[in-house]
């Protein structure tokens, strides 16, 4: 059975706030809610993938047909056991680089290998790919796919590491290293006049401070903990009054916990900024990006950087990234192919995808979306 079908997955908002290209922000309810506290829906929008069939109205959905709007259900009102045996291309990647893959894929690959378009599984969240390569199957909602294992695998060292280990990358193969980020940003909603850098953080109360709750919360931790204890010229007079770098991680993570609605960082930090429940989070430079582009003039990003100071709105200015202050942890990712058995069309797209892993377009694409090339990158 061929599948077309693209899961971000714990990278993708739930079907309640997704929206099409054309609907961001400037819904009539969000101009006129005031003084009413707003709700994720109204305020939080991601676009749709652009090679889709989008639509507008309830004809439109019922004639495509599609479930995937704000008052269905995709537990109760979608249930399946599908086999992904002869999907073209089954992608497994680390989360954080969605905006970029989207646009890689609807620019590049699918223009370039048009059958993989009508064929393919792509999940971009928390690395899986090992206990996806042992089981062969991946859940979402009521729906399994079974015979899912991965062609391709992406994702940082660790991950390789756990690939190489259960021996399931090919012979011969090494995998290489093809983006990294730039580290962290603070991302705070427009106007917010409290918290103005790093130092600032220290203002916010226990239980205000927006975060990913697995995953990316390492990365987090670690960043604030040694941005502080790397950088006394920034926190010198946090530093006189006996805090440390382990004091402040404690404040925000720990004391009231943090404000998140779950795993998908992406998704909770939004979030718990425009309900009012935290006046600000570490975000990913490149998802801070792609956050401020689809919902335009509601965030603000603070550098963290040695050779920029200050705040931007403006997601065309962010993209050009930052020199991270030390501490500020830097992402590096890999790929791989997998050795599992697969069919000549599937072969096929596994050895194109890794080319356009390397293509210049795919540099240029980063250069677009707040990432960029590792040192030790070879092209093709």
């Amino acid at each position: 059975m061929r599948l077309s079908i693209g899961l971000f997955l714990a990278a993708t908002l739930p079907t309640f706030c997704l929206a099409d290209n054309g609907r961001r922000l400037t819904s009539k309810k969000a101009k006129k809610a005031k003084k009413d506290r707003l709700t994720f829906q109204d305020k939080i929008q991601y676009p749709y993938d652009a090679w889709l069939p989008q639509e507008e109205d309830a004809a439109q959905r019922l004639s495509i047909p599609s479930l995937s709007q704000p008052f269905y259900d995709n537990v109760i009102d979608v249930r399946a056991t599908v086999s992904a045996k002869d999907t073209e291309l089954i992608l497994s990647t680390a989360g954080n680089w969605q905006f970029a893959l989207t646009k890689l894929l609807n620019d590049k690959f699918f223009v370039d290998n048009p059958t993989v378009k009508e064929s393919y599984l792509i999940t971009t969240s928390p690395p899986i790919s090992v206990p996806q390569l042992q089981k062969g199957i991946l859940k979402v909602g009521n729906i399994l796919y079974k015979d899912a294992q991965p062609t391709v695998a992406i994702g940082p060292q660790p991950l390789m590491n756990g690939l190489t280990g259960q021996g399931f990358i090919p012979d011969g193969f090494t995998p290489f290293p093809f983006y990294q980020n730039y580290g962290n940003v603070i991302l705070k909603l427009k106007g917010n006049t409290m918290i103005n850098g790093f130092a600032d953080l220290a203002k916010i109360e226990p239980g205000r401070f927006g975060s990913a709750t697995v995953g990316a919360v390492g990365n987090y931790r670690n960043s604030i903990r040694n941005i502080f204890n790397s950088n006394d010229d920034l926190v010198a007079h946090l530093v006189a009054k006996d805090m440390t770098g382990e004091d402040l991680e404690a404040r925000l993570f720990d004391e009231g916990g943090v404000a998140a609605i779950g795993p998908p960082m992406h998704q909770s930090v939004p979030h718990v900024l425009v309900t009012g429940q935290a006046d600000a989070g570490l975000m990913f430079l490149e998802l801070a990006v792609g956050i401020m582009r689809n919902n335009p003039g509601v965030f603000e990003a603070i550098y963290l950087a040695k050779d920029k100071t200050g705040s931007t709105d403006d997601p065309e200015v962010l993209k050009l990234g930052q020199d991270p202050l030390d501490g500020n942890q830097v992402v590096k990712i890999l790929a791989t192919k997998t050795n599992i058995e697969m069919t000549n069309e599937q072969v096929a797209a596994q050895d194109n995808f890794i080319n356009a892993l390397k293509s210049e377009d795919l540099t240029a694409i980063f250069a677009d979306s707040g990432l960029r090339r590792p040192s030790d990158f070879i092209a093709v």
